[in-house]
């Protein structure tokens, strides 16, 4: 409350506000129980819009436009002094996901307190949120429209390797770039809303679904006690990371595109055993296994896996995943396969792994004759000037070179602030062919087209080139 009183918030109104039956709170603790976040919210009626602004004006337009059942974000309070990193953009993130999974398709954003700050402001706006321009200057209302949300998970830290994930400089800078990614994401559907789900918070809900599925504490026991099952990830989920009380194995898997691009199939991560080595190794441990991925929506992972699993007789216990679309939970009913995620969007629009649009350090295989030098992954980054990204068919093309150009630019100043720590530490360049002492599984843009590629630059300054041949292809692609 002292935060809150410090900040000329009527403390009283708000709490008179929270005690009511029809208002729901999300509230986010520290590891002591402190609470660092609060936000609440409550789902209104059409009946109800003239209550809720006492503006005809503005409740006859919300009647128009919105669609569906309507939640008004009413005040999200977070505190002052904490350890606890970008807290409105998580527990904004938790509120709008659980709004979406129980099939509510508009939100509004009415605080109970003028002068909303410029934080909250900047988060709403990189979920989508635009102001209410269509009454009076919108008086400090946004809205946004979810009946077709956006996802992408942040997830640029889990493939840096420590130290360098936990430097401050680069901590920050992979900050700066997420949200100038979010903000060109909101670009290519105006008006819709765009999640921003954290991979850490992600792979924490994961750990604990896993752990209660097992019958096991999510935390080490002095004494080793394992659970009857086995997590056995198969994505780009947990990564490096296992599981209290729990056998983990992972599967190593990759999609490869084929060179043009034109079809792709699920393999076995470059210089790993085959698929069906792999699954006889799990079928070894005579465990029922919990599987465990990122996201199903469309599904052409566990398509391909199926059949392998079924074939080595390995019993699938319960698929456990970070994100689930309405798509994908109907795929697992069709399979007979018990499914259980951390999120659940019905109606997902499209979805984007940070990581796989970061040249050198994401992306997806493709087929190449040459053998992998300096253990850099011939890969392809679906972004321009790589590829024509054709699942953004509904967007503008100005907003897809937008997106394109933002995520150059971002792996231009992640790489710049990464040499300069890798300088700093080893006292020498970081070039291509160093590249795994900064990054989990280095990649190679382009697949097969490696002829430009000199190892002994730096991936700025190859970066530095991508973005302009993108420049010189703006006339054509805008």
């Amino acid at each position: 409350e002292g935060d809150l009183l410090a900040k000329g918030i009527n403390v009283g109104r708000v709490r008179r506000y929270i005690e009511n039956s029809f208002v729901r709170t999300a509230v986010m603790k520290d590891k002591n129980g402190r609470v660092q976040a609060v936000a609440a919210v409550n789902e209104l009626e059409t009946g109800q819009l003239y209550e809720e602004f006492r503006d005809a004006e503005i409740a006859a337009y919300l009647r128009r436009k919105a669609t569906g059942r309507m939640i008004i974000i009413r005040g999200i309070y977070c505190a002052a002094k904490t350890d606890m990193r970008n807290l409105t953009q998580i527990i904004m993130t938790e509120v709008l996901s659980k709004a979406v999974e129980n099939d509510i398709t508009y939100a509004i954003y009415h605080p109970l307190e003028e002068g909303t700050s410029r934080e909250i402001i900047d988060v709403l706006i990189r979920q989508g949120f635009t102001e209410m321009d269509a009454v009076r200057g919108g008086q400090g209302i946004y809205e946004v429209n979810m009946k077709e949300p956006m996802a992408v998970i942040e997830n640029m830290d889990t493939v840096l390797k420590d130290p360098f994930n936990k430097i401050p400089r680069i901590v920050e800078i992979l900050e700066q770039t997420h949200a100038e990614m979010q903000l060109a994401l909101t670009a290519l559907n105006p008006g819709n809303l765009v999640l921003s789900f954290n991979a850490g918070v992600m792979n924490r809900k994961i750990v604990d679904m896993v752990t209660r599925i097992n019958e096991v504490p999510s935390y080490p026991l002095r004494e080793r006690h394992l659970g009857e099952c086995m997590c056995v990830p198969f994505g780009k989920i947990l990564r490096s990371i296992a599981v209290p009380n729990t056998v983990t194995k992972t599967l190593h898997t990759e999609k490869m595109f084929s060179p043009t691009l034109n079809s792709f199939t699920i393999r076995e991560y470059p210089m790993y055993s085959t698929i069906d080595n792999q699954i006889r190794t799990i079928k070894s441990f005579n465990r029922p296994v919990i599987l465990v991925d990122d996201l199903l929506h469309k599904g052409y992972r566990i398509k391909a896996l199926d059949p392998i699993f079924k074939a080595n007789n390995v019993e699938i216990r319960k698929l456990v995943m970070g994100l689930v679309s309405g798509r994908g939970k109907d795929l697992m009913t069709i399979q007979g396969r018990d499914v259980e995620s951390a999120y659940f969007i019905p109606n997902l629009k499209a979805w984007f792994v940070e990581s796989t649009l970061c040249p050198f350090i994401g992306g997806d295989g493709v087929e190449s004759p040459k053998e992998t030098e300096f253990n850099l992954i011939p890969s392809i980054n679906l972004l321009l000037p790589f590829a024509a990204p054709k699942f953004l068919g509904e967007s503008t093309r100005d907003s897809v070179y937008r997106l394109s150009m933002v995520c150059l630019e971002n792996a231009g100043k992640i790489f710049q602030t990464l040499e300069s720590e890798y300088q700093n530490i080893f006292e020498r360049q970081l070039t291509l062919k160093r590249l795994s002492d900064a990054v989990i599984s280095p990649r190679m843009p382009n697949g097969s087209n490696r002829a430009a590629a000199d190892f002994n630059l730096s991936p700025s300054v190859h970066i530095e080139d991508y973005m302009e041949r993108l420049v010189r292809l703006e006339s054509a692609l805008k």
